[in-house]
């Protein structure tokens, strides 16, 4: 069914008599200026890299605390260098095609500590993010295969990595190989904010002596581990930050954070001093906001949640759509999963309108392919009116004839296990409908429950998994880069492709798509649809849903406009708290 997605923000006053605060935690946001926000997605505590995971609730902390990135403009296609960190960017063409950006940092910034931002941070980050160690303390490491020097670097034949350079204390190159070239996502690989290498690795430093930048200093796999996954490692609780917030405290038991103000950070000040998240499960969002626990829930999905709060007075929200989706990721491990008539028949036998207009009502919209409601292609694709490839509605009898297909009847059943959320009531619905209708196709369906971080561990593949399929919700980079998730190289296998897809239709459809010239989005968006198209004849996951998100928070929270920021992140920077 096409739905229409406006790119739009809805500021309502709800109408009922908002409930005197009681708690502890308001007097203390009205003495001094703190905010609690509540989350539905625990924190999990990545703090530092992507290449543990990327829950969209630590990506907004990372927001905060790591600041001065030398890209912005991500997701509006208006990608340029950020003046707040960069003085000057410039590009030039270097041997066989390569091209080089060099970059020139504006003197005078300062991490939390006080202590000067340069060049060597920016590149550090580079380094950690391409680490080959990396891989022994469970990180996904890409591989470097597009920047000069990288391959041999990542090999082991080379402890420099000759394409980076420091020219000076403010200054840095990178050089991209020729033959990775055209991309259209370039820029994500010079998309950097300065690691402060002394705290997050102790006893190192970044270093170039005219072969390219290294790592010096005494280190191995232990203290890698140790420094940055250990209880008090970096990733969990970073020390010294860049950001306009610093992190107070993180307790990994709760999903509770304390974030401060960072006085050093000069590019915005903020308003609010103090950001304290806490896990809310849909059932305690209305009292929570009624009472004044909290003076903010971010992401809000639930249409019966957000029902309840109709009508209260003293609370606004805002709607804008999200860059992500929904779906059921098939574990390609399990040779069951592989076949695609299996495939089509667990997608048959789900009727997701059904769950869309239980849960989301009009904030919900069926997906057909693998795109969020507010990506810049699926917002043009709206504009012009055109149609996404046909899904697979709910049929029992097609589901049938797939499994027929696929080998299995009556005396052969087919047995396949999912993994949900504990406490997601969607992903129970999914669960209950695949239920039902295994049951009437003569097919077996376990259920395994696991609380949230323990399903993202597994979808990762960071710990064991053994079910065939998992209930997954996530969000898009802005750097849409699909080949990355369905590469089939072994370097690519966990946080990049999370569950072994190995299609090499897709995939040559995917780097068709990656192949175009940064300066050539019109390109990309013609190869973005052909790409939908073999997504949905390959169905290598089941797409489920896409929607808007709402944030509810108090009206005393001034200057709050999520739909004209980029994240939410970014919109907090420029809200203040003015209790009554």
């Amino acid at each position: 069914m096409k739905r229409s997605i406006r790119y739009v923000a809805m500021t309502v006053a709800l109408a009922l008599m908002l409930a005197p605060a009681a708690s502890m935690g308001r007097a203390e946001a009205e003495r001094r200026n703190t905010i609690t926000v509540g989350t539905l997605t625990p924190l999990s505590g990545e703090f530092y890299l992507s290449v543990w995971g990327n829950s969209t609730s630590d990506i907004d902390v990372r927001r905060l605390l790591h600041g001065y990135g030398t890209i912005i403009g991500q997701s509006t296609m208006d990608r340029r260098f950020n003046p707040a960190a960069v003085e000057a960017m410039t590009v030039t063409k270097g041997e066989a095609g390569s091209k080089i950006y060099t970059f020139r940092l504006k003197s005078g910034l300062k991490f939390s500590d006080g202590s000067a931002i340069e060049a060597k941070h920016y590149v550090a980050t580079l380094l950690m993010s391409y680490l080959p160690q990396l891989r022994a303390v469970g990180a996904t490491i890409e591989p470097m295969s597009a920047i000069v020097g990288g391959t041999e670097f990542q090999s082991g034949k080379r402890t420099e990595l000759s394409g980076v350079r420091l020219l000076d204390e403010l200054s840095f190159s990178v050089a991209l190989l020729g033959k990775a070239l055209p991309d259209f996502n370039e820029l994500r690989y010079v998309d950097l904010f300065p690691t402060p290498i002394e705290s997050a690795l102790p006893g190192t430093d970044l270093a170039d002596e005219g072969k390219g930048v290294y790592l010096k200093g005494k280190w191995d796999e232990t203290s890698l581990r140790e420094a940055l996954r250990g209880d008090q490692g970096y990733c969990s609780h970073p020390n010294v930050v860049s950001g306009p917030y610093r992190l107070e405290s993180f307790d990994a038991r709760t999903g509770e954070a304390h974030l401060v103000r960072n006085g050093y950070y000069q590019a915005a000040r903020p308003a609010i001093e103090d950001i304290r998240f806490i896990s809310l499960g849909n059932d305690e969002v209305e009292e929570a906001l009624k009472t004044g626990r909290v003076q903010l829930v971010n992401k809000l999905l639930s249409k019966s949640v957000l029902e309840s709060l109709s009508g209260v007075q003293g609370l606004l929200t805002q709607r804008y759509p999200r860059e992500g989706m929904a779906y059921l990721a098939f574990n390609y491990d399990n040779e069951v999963v592989r076949s695609l008539d299996v495939r089509k028949a667990v997608a048959r036998s789900l009727d997701r309108q059904a769950i869309v207009s239980q849960f989301y009502g009009d904030n919900g919209l069926v997906v057909d392919g693998y795109y969020g409601a507010g990506q810049w292609m699926t917002l043009r694709r709206e504009a012009l009116g055109l149609d996404m490839p046909k899904g697979y509605e709910y049929d029992l009898k097609e589901a049938s004839l797939a499994l027929n297909r696929a080998g299995y009847t009556q005396n052969k059943p087919l047995a396949l296990s999912l993994l949900i959320p504990e406490g997601n009531a969607v992903a129970e619905a999914v669960a209950a409908q695949l239920e039902a209708s295994f049951e009437q196709l003569g097919a077996q369906l376990s259920v395994e429950r696991r609380p949230w971080v323990e399903v993202l561990s597994q979808y990762y593949r960071q710990s064991s998994r053994q079910c065939d399929m998992i209930f997954m919700a996530s969000n898009f980079s802005a750097y849409f880069e699909p080949t990355q998730q369905f590469a089939t190289g072994e370097a690519y296998q966990g946080t990049l492709n999370q569950m072994g897809v190995s299609i090499r239709r897709l995939y040559e459809r995917a780097d068709r798509m990656r192949a175009v010239s940064p300066d050539a989005p019109l390109t990309y968006f013609d190869r973005w649809q052909e790409f939908q198209a073999e997504f949905m004849r390959q169905l290598p996951l089941v797409p489920l849903y896409s929607n808007y998100y709402t944030d509810v928070f108090s009206e005393n929270l001034q200057g709050y406009d999520i739909a004209a920021h980029a994240s939410w992140a970014d919109a907090i920077l420029d809200a203040s708290y003015q209790p009554e």
